[in-house]
């Protein structure tokens, strides 16, 4: 599949993509072919593949080929094995059987005889299937699991917690990237409020003028304004000059100040000075910088109270995209900080577990790419778990992965844990799947020297062995 080259179609609903669809799409020019696309969008091959196949299914991308393969399958077959593979990747044991979570035994194994039979391998034995036959094999060792899980109460139990924890993990994910929006609409908000008013404030122009159209320009940051560029001054001068009603060497009279009587007596108190375009244009950002604090003031406020009431009823995922607002408004509030602290600890505690029993779940299904994943997930947060690391670099392996990132995963490993022979263990295991049999027997005689009654040692040194033909010596100290 390889070979092929996407291009955009006209047909389907391509407002219903995700984001890492999106970006696919964004690179589809008709001329690169799914490698390409799949290396510039960082995707491994199977999941290019896969995102290409569920565009396609779609109606949303459609692709040719140098040369189509010889496949024995009509076009509604071709097309039930496509939709299948695509869903392989995401889809639920329940999702991919097409069961209600609460489906019992007969149920599942019922369901999972009407979908098997499209891709049963007898079904289709001594036929053509070319590139079908490698999903058509994927689709099944998928549909057999799901029946098998589902259909063992104990197992059926663990997944079920399974599929909580990478819910949970998805909400918190989205949570977090909910926050830089919440602080957008925040900050959007406190300067609509000082603009509006600002504005109000102002007393009202003459009969023949117009209330000013623009809008008074905002600060950078969410901090009080301070310096008032060149532009700015230009388009404060501007509006003052509406204001004025557009009065050559016109001006405006305080706020407060009310148009004496026309019959008043010539002996009334003077006028209070008027004032110059500059003068208004001046008290119009000051009246913007102080309805810019009490706004932000007011969005102190709500915001604080949001997390209070979060934490009152322990949801400290919406408590901490609150305290992370508040934290922006009010930067030097210690007290502030320090509950934004407490927040994001806690955060970060429980997506930690999340994503560990995720992994180890992934791992004991062998399903050693999500595994990885999911430990290097835990490594972002934990950047010291060395754990973490090495369970990574040791599923990546497993997975068939990129064994240099493997590589640089084991040896932050063995840089914390320098006294652990499993972090050796699962670095020299790399290096003899990269072929590098000076870099593993070098490391492997560190784990023989640190563990030398260990059985998984023992058989790495047989592996090593076979490769030099002899026993390596274990360097001497120093």
């Amino acid at each position: 599949m390889t070979a092929i080259v996407p291009h955009l179609r006209n047909a389907g609903d391509a407002t219903q993509v995700d984001a890492v669809e999106r970006f696919v799409l964004s690179l589809i020019d008709g001329t690169r072919d799914a490698k390409a696309i799949g290396e510039e969008a960082g995707l491994e091959l199977a999941q290019i593949e896969a995102v290409l196949i569920r565009l396609k299914t779609r109606g949303i991308v459609d692709w040719t080929t140098a040369a189509e393969d010889e496949v024995e399958l009509d076009d509604s077959q071709k097309s039930t094995v496509l939709a299948l593979f695509a869903r392989v990747g995401q889809a639920s044991h329940y999702e991919l059987l097409a069961v209600p979570r609460d489906a019992d035994k007969k149920a599942v194994k019922k369901a999972y005889y009407a979908v098997a039979m499209a891709v049963h391998p007898d079904r289709f034995f001594r036929k053509k299937l070319g590139s079908f036959k490698g999903k058509m094999e994927v689709i099944f060792t998928r549909l057999t699991e799901a029946h098998d899980v589902l259909s063992d109460a104990t197992r059926r139990a663990e997944y079920d917690q399974y599929i909580g924890n990478t819910q949970q993990a998805r909400a918190i994910e989205e949570m977090i990237a909910r926050t830089a929006e919440a602080l957008a609409r925040a900050e959007a908000e406190v300067r609509r409020e000082a603009e509006a008013a600002a504005a109000a404030s102002m007393p009202p122009p003459a009969a023949a003028t117009t209330r000013p159209s623009g809008s008074i320009p905002a600060p950078v940051t969410s901090r009080a304004p301070t310096a008032i560029s060149v532009d700015d001054k230009a388009r404060r001068e501007a509006l003052a000059k509406r204001l004025l009603g557009n009065r050559p060497g016109g001006s405006i009279r305080p706020p407060g100040m009310t148009s004496p009587p026309p019959s008043a007596p010539a002996s009334s108190a003077p006028e209070r000075p008027k004032l110059t375009t500059e003068e208004a244009a001046a008290l119009l950002r000051k009246r913007y910088e102080e309805r810019f604090v009490q706004a932000k003031e007011g969005q102190l406020k709500k915001q604080l109270k949001l997390a209070d009431d979060a934490e009152d009823r322990n949801d400290f995922e919406a408590a901490y995209t609150a305290l992370r607002v508040a934290n922006q408004m009010v930067p030097e509030d210690r007290n502030v900080a320090a509950r934004l602290a407490v927040a994001h600890q806690r955060a970060a505690e429980q997506l930690s577990q999340v994503y560990r029993d995720k992994a180890i779940y992934e791992a004991t299904a062998q399903h050693w790419e999500e595994s990885a994943k999911s430990w290097r997930k835990l490594a972002e947060l934990n950047p010291n778990n060395w754990e973490a690391l090495e369970r990574a670099a040791d599923a990546i392996v497993r997975a068939k992965g990129n064994l240099h990132l493997a590589a640089e995963l084991a040896k932050r490993a063995v840089d914390l844990q320098p006294g652990n022979a499993q972090v050796y263990v699962t670095l020299g295991t790399v290096y003899l799947e990269a072929g590098q049999r000076t870099g593993a027997r070098a490391i492997l005689e560190r784990a023989r020297a640190l563990a030398p009654t260990s059985p998984v040692v023992a058989s790495l040194f047989s592996s090593v062995q076979k490769l030099f033909g002899s026993e390596p010596k274990t360097p001497p100290e120093g």
